[in-house]
């Protein structure tokens, strides 16, 4: 596995390249400090893995994000940073095309299931930016009609779960499961629903009531 690993400090390079390593069996890292760097480092090899620092040179906000997907749409994005971002800020990253965003202040083993959820084909956002959806009154959907057959019965309950606005952490304590466990359980049903956040996925499944 390839990651591109771009940010414009050293120590902080430094730090994640050594978690990295000893993290991820068989990872191949590459550093960069600007987002140029990073697009030519890509292009002469194939990167799986883009960690992308939200504030280097050359991001220039969802620009970088778009710039990077539109030359490598097998590469998985993942913005990295610093700064405390609100819920809509963060929307808009996913919605440019990133597959997780990663707060450095986040501890090593939550950062490892993030990533391993976005290896899986996920996205990832911190706990605060779960997005619950507190206000939903709607009956439960009827999981017996299509496509909602589809679910196995452990993603049934995590759907139910879902549409109560349980967050992530929430869902896994109800199950009493890992809340990496629900996530990839979230995973599948989005995939199942051809969606990509919890709230196209509550949407999607409100549409059908």
């Amino acid at each position: 596995m390839n990651i591109i690993l771009a940010d414009d400090h050293n120590l902080v390079r430094e730090s994640l390249r050594l978690f990295l390593e000893k993290n991820l069996v068989g990872a191949a890292i590459t550093e960069a400090e600007t987002l140029p760097e990073a697009i030519n480092a890509c292009h002469k090899s194939p990167h799986d893995l883009a960690l992308l620092d939200l504030e280097m040179p050359g991001m220039e906000g969802t620009e970088g994000i778009r710039k990077m997907r539109e030359s490598f749409p097998g590469t998985k994005i993942v913005i990295i940073s610093g700064a405390s971002l609100a819920s809509s800020d963060v929307r808009i990253l996913l919605k440019s095309g990133a597959a997780g965003f990663i707060p450095k202040s986040m501890g090593s083993a939550p950062m490892l299931e993030a990533l391993n959820a976005i290896l899986l084909g996920g996205t990832f956002t911190p706990s605060s930016h779960d997005l619950p959806i507190s206000s939903l009154s709607r009956p439960i959907v009827d999981m017996t009609a299509e496509p909602w057959s589809l679910f196995s019965a452990r993603e049934t309950e995590v759907v139910n779960l879902l549409l109560k606005g349980m967050s992530n952490k929430e869902i896994a304590q109800a199950l009493g499961i890992e809340e990496i466990t629900a996530k990839m359980h979230l995973n599948k049903i989005y995939r199942k629903l051809n969606v990509s956040s919890r709230i196209q996925a509550v949407t999607k499944i409100l549409k059908k009531q």
